[in-house]
C-alpha cells in the first residue's frame, strides 16, 4: 500500500509538473541541454528512488542530457542493467560513454571532485 501511494504521488507531482510548464519552456529546455552535451548517459531508475532523484539533479545540475530507463517492475530491463554493472542491483545505475560510472553517490563524489565535468565532455 505503502509503494502504491508513492508511486501515486510521484505520478501526480510529475503531471502537475508537466501541465504547469509552456510547451516553449520543454522545447527550449530539450534543446539547451542537447546543444551542450557531447557524452551518452544513461541512467536505470525506479520509482520510487530519492537515490534516482538526486543523480538526475546533478546531471540535470551540468545541462546533462540523459536517457532514463525505469526498471520498475521489468525483469528483463532490470537484468541488463545488473549484467552492464557488473551485477549491481541497485538503482540508480549510471553510465557514462559505456563506461559503468556506479550509483548516485558515485556521481556526487566525481562531481564534488571535479571529475564529472570531463567525463561528461
Amino acid at each position: 500500500m505503502r509503494y502504491l501511494t508513492g508511486l501515486i504521488f510521484v505520478s501526480t507531482f510529475i503531471l502537475i509538473m508537466v501541465m504547469i510548464m509552456k510547451p516553449s519552456e520543454v522545447s527550449e529546455n530539450k534543446t539547451n541541454l542537447q546543444e551542450k552535451t557531447m557524452a551518452k548517459v544513461v541512467v536505470y531508475t525506479a520509482v520510487p528512488c530519492p537515490y534516482c532523484v538526486k543523480a538526475k539533479n546533478i546531471l540535470k545540475k551540468h545541462n546533462q542530457a540523459f536517457e532514463e530507463i525505469d526498471v520498475t517492475g521489468d525483469a528483463a530491463a532490470r537484468m541488463v542493467m545488473m549484467t552492464k554493472a557488473g551485477g549491481q542491483r541497485t538503482v540508480p545505475q549510471v553510465f557514462i560513454n559505456d563506461k559503468h560510472i556506479g550509483g548516485a553517490d558515485d556521481l556526487e563524489a566525481l562531481d564534488k571532485s571535479g571529475k564529472l565535468e570531463t567525463l561528461l565532455r
